[in-house]
């Protein structure tokens, strides 16, 4: 039976049933090293790119920048990551990870990329590679589509795409 008119059918809906089913995987397999699932998040945005804001981790992360000053708070105190000013602008605080933050981190993604690549066993690599395609081809859309949401992201050109043909019979809608 075909369900994809249903809510539970519709495409986002699958999307989201996934995504739970991998953080779920991802979370369950992060437990022994002593790292929740949201910590991993945080944590290796930080590895990647140091001395990032709380602001724009919030942003990064899709969560409050509220949600994101308590994580920092908790990851300094365990000793795993660092506030230090920012060289110009002294209220910011950029987040360092500490030598502890960064071993730990190198753990967790070790596990995170065995979770990754039993993705990529369960698909196939042809699969995974056309499913790396199409998300990024709907994230770059929906990206583009959207307006911006913060000052420090009006520089980017987030223009729709033109319209495409017309098909036979049906008239371009017009923008209001």
């Amino acid at each position: 039976m075909d369900d994809h008119g249903t809510p539970s059918g519709r495409l986002l809906a699958v999307l989201r049933r996934c995504f739970q089913a991998v953080e779920a995987e991802k979370g369950g397999r992060l437990r022994p090293v002593g790292l929740p699932a949201a910590h991993y998040s945080l944590l290796i945005n930080v590895s990647e790119t140091p001395g990032l804001s709380g602001a724009v981790l919030a942003r990064r992360l899709g969560v409050t920048p509220q949600n994101v000053a308590t994580l920092l708070s908790r990851l300094e105190g365990a000793g795993l990551l660092e506030r230090r000013a920012h060289d110009r602008h002294g209220h910011v605080q950029e987040v360092y990870l500490t030598p502890e933050g960064e071993k730990l981190i190198r753990t967790a993604d070790a596990v995170v990329a065995g979770v990754d690549a039993d993705v990529v066993t369960l698909l196939g690599d042809e699969d995974a590679a056309q499913l790396r395609r199409i998300l990024g081809r709907l994230t770059a859309g929906l990206t583009q589509a959207a307006p911006p949401r913060h000052k420090q992201d009006r520089h980017v050109d987030r223009r729709r795409p033109e319209p495409g043909p017309v098909p036979p019979g049906q008239t371009q809608a017009r923008e209001a």
